[in-house]
Parts: C-alpha cells; sequence; structure tokens
C-alpha cells in the first residue's frame, strides 16, 4: 500500500510532464498557408505563460513531495525500509547520516552538543548549536566519552583511528577552529581539568603505562612516570593543577598520588593492596583529600591526606548496611578543617563529622532514618530527626555549628527541598493523625530566617518542586474536594490554583526550556487530560486522552509541536494514542505488547513504531507506520531481526 500524500506525489509530477508535452506540440512553428499556427510575438507569451504554469506546478510538485522527503526507515546502522515499495535492503550510502544520534553528548553550558553517526568503518563526528544544523568534525572516530567537553565548552576531545593507530584529537568548538593531535602511543582519555587547561591522559605499554598530561592553549605535552595498569579514581582541585588519582602499579600495589602538570614526580602513598571502589573529594582550600574505599567488603574507610604530606589515616571504619545510607557520604566544612558522612554500625546510622587533628569522629545525631539534605553550595544541611514519635527538621552547618529549627513537633514530615540557588529550603509536615491530621507547607532561609508556614486545609501536599525562578514552589493539595495543581509565591505568600477538584494528578513538572507547568489529570466522571500552564496561572493548552493515568504514561511530540504520540497502559495491554492542541484524541493501537517508543519523521508527517506481535510464534517484532492523522501507511513484520536505532530518511 502506497499512502495517499506519496500517491499524490506520483500524480502531480505525470499530470505536470502530460501539460509540458501538450504545451511543447502546440507551439512548433506549423507553417499554416504564408503564416504560422504561433507567430513570433505569440509565441513569447505563450512561453511566458508556460513559464509561469510550470512554477506553479513545481511547487504543486514539491508540496505533495515534501512528505516524501522522509520515505525510508534506516535501523540497524546500514539497513532501510521503504515505505514506497515495503522492501529491505542494505543502504549503499557509505558517508550517510541519518537523524539517529549515538552517545549524544552536551556541552557544560547547554548550548552545544556532539555525537557520533554511523559511517562505513567507524563513526563520523558533528557538533551542532542550538540553532544549527550539524557540522561534520572527523571520520574515523572511535569513541566520545561523556567528559569529552572541556568545562568551559570551548573544547572537544575524542578518539581517531589513523594509521593503525588510534589518537586522541583536540579541537575547537568555532568554525575554522585548530584540531591538535596529541603525540602519545596508546592513549586513553582519563578527563579535563576544571579551568580546562589540562587533559589528563594515559600512554604507552598498556602493562606499564605512563601518566601524561596536555596543555590544551600551551599544546605542550608533559610525561610523568609512576608505572601505571589502571587508574581506579581521581579528582583535579578546583584551581585545576593539581591531580588526586589512586592507581595500580605492575606489582598489583595501590597508591595514592598528588600530580601536577608542573611536576616530574609525584606523590606516593601507600593504600591497602585489595582496596577497591576508590572515592575522591578535595577540601574547598584545596590543601586536602578525603579517600573512601572498600578495604574489606562490606566495610568503608576514609583516609584524609594532605599535600604538604600530612595524613590521617583510618578516620572510621564503617559498615556496609543495605540503602544509600550506609555509604559515608564525605562533605568538607566550609573552612576545610571537618568532614561529615554518614556512619553505619550494625543497624544504626549516624550523622558524624571528624575535626582534623581530633583523636575520633563526633556524632552529630544518632538513630537517622533520613540522609541529610545538603544546600546546593554545601554549607548547610537540613536534617530529619525523630524523637518520643516527634519528628523535626533542624538546619545545620555541616560540621554540626549553628543549629536551627525548620520543623518542630511533627507527627511526620517530608524531605526538604532546597532552592536551585540554595537561598531558602522548604519542606511538607503535618500533626494529627487520620480525619484529625492537617498538613503545612513551610520554608525559611538557611539560617533560618524569615520563617513562612502556610495552613491552607490542606489534608496532604506531595510533589513539591521548585520552579526555575527559584521564588515560587509547586505541588500537588489534596484536600476535601479532591485533589489540586497549585502555585505559592514565597514573597507574597499567595497561592494560585491551576486546577481543582480532580480525582487524580501524576507527573506533575515545568520545562527547563520554555517555563510551562505541565500534568496529567483525571477528573470525577474519569475524563482526562494532559495540560500546560505559564507560571502566573495562564493555561496554554490543553489536550484530551482516554484511559488510566500513572507515572507511565508519556509524551512524544511531533517536531511540528501540533501532536503528541501518548503511549499509556502497562506491558502487554499498552495502547498508543494520537492527541492534538485541538482537544482531538484518537486511538491508533490498543492491546499491545511490548511497545516501543514513537518516532516521529523529522517533518511530522508519520509516526513509526515498534511492537512484539503475540500474535506471530515466539513473538515477532514488527514495524508500523501511521500519518499524523493516525491513518495507515505501512506495516512490517516480515523482518525476522530487530528494528533497533530507528531512524528517518530519505530513500534516494
Amino acid at each position: 500500500m502506497i499512502h495517499p500524500k506519496l500517491q499524490l506525489h506520483l500524480l502531480a509530477r505525470r499530470t505536470y510532464t502530460t501539460l509540458r508535452s501538450t504545451v511543447r506540440l502546440l507551439s512548433r512553428r506549423v507553417k499554416i498557408g504564408p503564416g504560422e499556427l504561433f507567430p513570433r510575438r505569440w509565441r513569447r507569451i505563450v512561453w511566458a505563460v508556460l513559464l509561469l504554469f510550470t512554477l506553479a506546478m513545481a511547487g504543486t510538485v514539491y508540496g505533495a513531495r515534501s512528505p516524501n522527503r522522509y520515505a525510508c526507515l534506516r535501523f540497524a546502522n546500514d539497513l532501510l525500509v521503504d515505505l514506497n515499495t515495503g522492501t529491505h535492503i542494505t543502504d549503499p550510502r557509505q558517508n550517510f547520516t541519518s537523524s539517529a544520534t549515538y552517545r549524544r553528548i552536551p556541552s557544560p553550558d547547554g548550548e552545544k552538543a556532539a555525537f557520533l553517526k554511523p559511517a562505513a568503518r567507524s563513526a563520523r563526528l558533528f557538533i551542532e548549536g542550538a540553532d544549527d544544523s550539524p557540522a561534520w568534525v572527523s571520520d574515523n572516530v572511535i569513541f566520545l566519552e561523556p567528559n569529552s567537553w572541556s568545562p568551559d565548552s570551548q573544547r572537544l576531545a575524542y578518539m581517531i583511528y589513523e594509521n593503525e593507530n588510534s589518537r586522541v584529537v583536540i579541537t575547537g568548538v568555532q568554525p575554522g577552529s585548530p584540531q591538535a593531535i596529541i603525540p602519545v602511543l596508546s592513549p586513553t582519555f582519563l578527563g579535563w581539568s576544571p579551568d580546562s587547561a589540562y587533559v589528563a591522559l594515559l600512554e604507552g605499554n598498556p602493562l606499564q603505562r605512563q601518566l601524561a598530561f596536555w596543555s590544551a592553549p600551551a599544546l605542550r605535552h608533559t610525561s610523568i612516570s609512576p608505572n601505571v595498569t589502571f587508574v581506579s579514581g581521581m579528582a583535579w582541585s578546583s584551581t585545576g593543577h593539581q591531580l588526586a588519582l589512586v592507581w595500580q602499579d605492575t606489582a598489583q600495589n595501590r597508591w595514592f598520588s598528588f600530580v601536577s602538570p608542573d611536576s616530574a614526580e609525584p606523590t606516593k602513598i601507600a593504600l591497602p593492596k585489595d582496596s577497591f571502589d576508590h572515592r575522591l573529594a578535595w577540601s574547598p582550600d584545596n590543601r586536602f583529600v578525603a579517600v573512601w574505599y572498600h578495604d574489606e567488603w562490606p566495610r568503608w574507610r576514609i583516609d584524609i591526606l594532605g599535600v604538604q604530606g600530612e595524613s590521617y589515616l583510618k578516620v572510621t571504619e564503617t559498615a556496609q548496611v543495605g540503602g544509600t545510607l550506609s555509604q559515608p557520604l564525605i562533605v568538607w566544612s566550609a573552612d576545610s578543617g571537618a568532614v561529615t558522612f554518614v556512619e553505619a554500625q550494625g543497624n544504626e546510622r549516624d550523622l558524624v563529622v571528624y575535626r582534623l587533628g581530633q583523636p575520633r569522629p563526633e556524632t552529630l545525631v544518632g538513630g537517622l532514618e533520613k540522609a541529610p539534605v545538603f544546600a546546593p553550595d554545601k554549607r548547610r544541611m537540613a536534617v530529619y530527626e525523630r524523637v518520643s514519635a516527634k519528628a523535626s527538621i533542624t538546619l545545620m552547618d555541616v560540621d554540626g555549628g549553628q543549629r536551627v529549627p525548620l520543623v518542630q513537633d511533627a507527627a511526620e514530615a517530608g524531605d526538604p527541598l532546597w532552592s536551585p540557588d540554595g537561598r531558602t529550603v522548604a519542606a511538607v509536615w503535618a500533626t494529627g493523625q487520620r480525619d484529625r491530621r492537617v498538613a503545612r507547607l513551610s520554608w525559611a532561609h538557611p539560617d533560618g530566617s524569615d520563617l513562612h508556614v502556610v495552613d491552607d486545609g490542606f489534608q496532604d501536599v506531595r510533589d513539591l518542586r521548585w520552579l526555575i525562578d527559584g521564588k515560587t514552589l509547586a505541588y500537588v493539595a489534596r484536600r476535601s474536594d479532591g485533589f489540586s495543581v497549585e502555585t505559592v509565591d514565597l514573597n507574597a505568600g499567595t497561592i494560585t490554583h491551576l486546577m481543582s477538584g480532580l480525582a487524580q494528578v501524576t507527573q506533575l513538572a515545568q520545562d527547563a526550556r520554555t517555563g510551562q507547568i505541565t500534568f496529567w489529570w483525571r477528573q470525577p466522571d474519569g475524563s482526562v487530560g494532559y495540560d500546560a500552564y505559564r507560571p502566573d496561572g495562564q493555561r496554554l493548552y490543553r489536550l484530551r486522552s482516554s484511559g488510566q493515568i500513572d507515572d507511565e504514561r508519556r509524551l512524544y511530540w511531533s517536531p511540528d509541536g501540533r501532536t503528541a504520540a501518548v503511549r499509556l497502559g502497562t506491558r502487554g495491554s499498552e495502547t498508543l494514542q494520537l492527541v492534538s492542541r485541538d482537544g482531538q484524541a484518537r486511538t491508533v493501537r490498543f492491546g499491545l505488547v511490548g511497545l516501543g517508543d514513537p518516532l516521529w519523521s523529522p517533518d511530522s508527517w508519520a509516526l513509526a513504531f515498534t511492537q512484539v506481535d503475540k500474535a506471530v510464534y515466539n513473538g515477532n517484532m514488527t514495524l508500523e507506520v501511521v500519518t499524523s492523522e493516525g491513518e495507515d501507511v505501512r506495516r512490517f513484520g516480515e523482518y525476522r531481526g530487530v528494528y533497533a536505532n530507528l531512524s528517518w530518511t530519505r530513500c534516494d
């Protein structure tokens, strides 16, 4: 079956060809007596009319053909399925680039992204900006790591395969930027320094490697010789000119070292030979590094080592007892004089501070039920405590100083939530039980000042989140008349109701790019929808849908933003719907098994999706294509492989 839009394209081409032939036939100079059917002066008029007609028909043909720009789907890296003919073929284009991307790595500033696309032998590297089409950078790329971007987003490191050897290349991201091929043998990329001035590498014999640094601005290579077999942990100082790392030598000994690109010889401090899972954290003044690791499973050990040779070994040894609280989360105090961590002994978990030079750690809070929540700058923390059936949340410095209450004498309290700028912390808490339960929302500055408590008839408040302005909270409230979605302005203390009287609300979120507040809702009459609001409470659009809502329901917007594909239901009985901004909802398929993520064509004319067909023996995967109106285009069920890495492309 050929889609009607593709048929329109073929019909337009045939009509154009026929009319062109007819006009050419009539415009020939045919002798009739002393004159011609078309004298010279009239021929010019005819050709002018023909030109205008041709341009009009070309527009018609192009308009009819435009949806056919993406009449093929590429999958499994080099195979095509043609929507016109229904055939599966191998893509002959050696330097083909599809709309699929592999290992897409955004730059730290979020303005650019690097990604690989399949090529004949290895991969092609592209960089694109927020408003730019992808620009080709290099062929023969063999890896692109998540930490390949420099922290300032101005350079990119990647590895190529050239002349039977691998090479690390550093390139600028501006058009025409030079590329530097680092002159090292068998390189392994470790990462950038925080100031974007250096790249750390391993080089040389894979069994006896050397640590190397490459100065990106000066194009200078420095090699240091610790005879490394592998690096099990590393961290740069905040200045970017000291590297702390844990490494293993050829005799399988473990060492901790401070290394600098300006120093030829690293320091060496022995660690337990069988230790593993090493983690490192620099102090704010860059004088010390806290190292925590397993020296014997499931026990954690903490050491603190100084750049001037100071060492505080076996600060603690703590057992691992299930859950995230069991790991000693290390946080340095602002003055670099102490570290705070969670210590587990048996089934008890305590919040502990170790002050450098003291004989033993000090317990700040015993019997923790929840992990402490640190402010973004790690200077303050909110700590949940429960004493005699009463819950409280206390704000304090990370070393335990300057304690002030945020919540007191509560029956229960939720997790504290710091604003993105760290200037405010909020929490939901409740008093009473069952029908006497009253929920409240509180917020304050990190030092406990400017405390606000909102009691607005809440039976419950959940899904608390900060909006991107850092001054507004959004949440789902439950009252006697049902659920509502609300925001509260922390400066004015005013509450705005976006939607009320609901039976259910899920997936409350805010888009970081547009600022839109979105959520799924279900009313008591069973109607279902998806709303988007501006932060000031004005509704932008409403999508109507059907069925049950839960956290698994997802939207896939068409590139033109007019229609969304909705995936809903549970595995084994999934439904695919199309919903539009005008409130129309169409069920495309239901009762599906193993429904994959829908994939829109770049021009929004069609949607492709895969599913496992339970009617076929052993559950064969099928590929289906429908238009944005939900009309069938093609169904492919004969392929006995997997339609993996799907992407839309042209067929020619």
